[in-house]
C-alpha cells in the first residue's frame, strides 16, 4: 500500500525562514566518519544565496548528533541535527522536509563530497521562479582495486549500485525524450512546500529494513504533473565514494533484485489482472535469463553475463514482491 506522510503538518520550528533560501540535508545512520567528510566538503562552499545544513540522524548510536553539535559553533553557515528514530531513508527525508528552514531542500548522500560550486549551482537554479526540482551530476569514485572493465560497466549504467548521474556538461530540462533522466536522491533538490503538498516520500520505498530503491523516482513522478521545471544542473557535481561492497557482484545483484520489487510495488499497484499477467511473464523469463547468463559465462562474454544477471535479478525481485516474500 502507498505510504505517504502528507497528513503530518510541518512542525512550528520547521516553518520556512525567509532569510534562508536553501537547506542542504544529509540523512545518515552510524556513518560518522563519512558524514564529517561530507561536512568538510560543504564547509568551503560559496554561494550568493543564504543556506543552512541540516543533518538527519536516523537513529545512530555512534555520536552522530553530538558530532554535528561540536562542529556547529565554528561552521560558516547554520548547522544542526535532528533525530528521526524511525528507520529508513524515506522517513529521514520526510523528517528533513518538515524541519528544514529553506525554501528549497537539497539532499546530499553522506558518502558523497561536493565539488566547488555545488551549493551555488542548486541555489542559482532555484532562483528561477519556474524551477521546482534539481538534479546535480553524480560521479562514482571506485576503490583502487576495482577492475577497469567492471568500473566501465557500472559507470555506463545511470543510477544502479554506483549511483551514476551524468548527462554531460550542459544544463537542460528533464523532459520526456530529453537527454537527462529524473534526478537521483544523492544529489537532488526540491521546493519544500511542494514536496510537503504531495505527501513527501513513500516510506515503503528506499533504504531501510529491505532495499527497494526508487523512492525519489516515484516522488518526482508525482511532483512532475504539478507543473514547473525539473532541471539537470551539471555545475552541482558530487563525487560518490564507493566501498568494495558497493562494487561487488553480490551488491549489484541485490540492488537489481530490489529494483524488481520496486517495479512490482509501484507500477503494478492496484492492478490485479496486470499482476497476474506479470507473474506469469516473469516466471517464464526467470529460467531464460539464468540460461542466457550461463551461456554468456561459457563464452567468456562478461558484459553479456552481467546484462543477463541484471535481468534475472529484476525478474526475481518482481516475483518475490508479487508473492509477498
Amino acid at each position: 500500500m502507498c505510504t505517504l506522510e502528507s497528513e503530518r503538518p510541518a512542525r512550528a520550528h520547521g516553518e520556512p525562514d525567509p532569510g534562508i533560501e536553501l537547506s542542504v540535508v544529509i540523512c545518515t545512520r552510524n556513518r560518522r566518519e563519512l558524514l564529517e567528510r561530507a561536512l568538510e566538503s560543504l564547509r568551503v562552499q560559496e554561494a550568493d544565496h543564504s543556506w543552512e545544513v541540516l543533518v538527519v540522524d536516523n537513529g545512530s548510536d555512534d555520536g552522530t548528533s553530538a558530532c554535528v553539535a561540536g562542529h556547529a559553533p565554528a561552521y560558516p553557515v547554520p548547522l544542526r541535527a535532528v533525530v528521526e528514530p524511525r528507520r529508513g531513508l524515506s522517513h529521514a527525508r520526510n523528517r528533513a522536509l518538515r524541519d528544514a528552514r529553506g525554501r528549497a531542500v537539497v539532499y546530499l548522500d553522506d558518502d558523497a563530497t561536493c565539488r566547488p560550486g555545488w551549493v551555488r549551482g542548486h541555489a542559482s537554479a532555484f532562483a528561477q521562479p519556474d524551477v521546482v526540482a534539481t538534479g546535480g551530476r553524480i560521479l562514482p569514485v571506485f576503490p583502487p582495486d576495482t577492475p577497469a572493465p567492471w568500473q566501465a560497466m557500472l559507470r555506463a549504467q545511470p543510477g544502479g549500485p554506483a549511483g551514476s548521474y551524468d548527462f554531460g556538461p550542459e544544463p537542460c530540462d528533464v523532459v520526456a525524450g530529453g537527454p537527462a533522466r529524473l534526478p537521483y536522491g544523492g544529489n537532488m533538490g526540491v521546493l519544500r512546500a511542494l514536496a510537503l503538498e504531495i505527501g513527501g516520500f513513500r516510506t515503503d520505498l528506499g533504504w531501510g529494513v529491505r532495499l527497494v530503491p526508487g523512492e525519489e523516482t516515484e516522488f518526482l513522478r508525482r511532483l512532475a504533473p504539478r507543473g514547473g521545471r525539473i532541471v539537470y544542473v551539471p555545475s552541482a557535481t558530487v563525487d560518490h565514494h564507493l566501498t568494495l561492497r558497493q562494487v561487488s557482484l553480490d551488491h549489484f545483484r541485490c540492488w537489481h533484485r530490489g529494483h524488481g520489487r520496486f517495479i512490482a510495488r509501484v507500477a503494478l499497484q492496484g492492478r490485479p489482472l496486470r499482476r497476474l499477467f506479470e507473474f506469469a511473464r516473469q516466471s517464464l523469463r526467470l529460467p531464460l535469463h539464468w540460461a542466457r547468463a550461463r551461456a554468456a559465462r561459457r563464452r567468456g562474454d562478461l558484459p553479456g553475463e552481467i546484462a543477463r544477471l541484471r535481468e534475472l535479478e529484476i525478474s526475481a525481485g518482481c516475483l518475490l514482491e508479487l508473492l509477498h516474500l
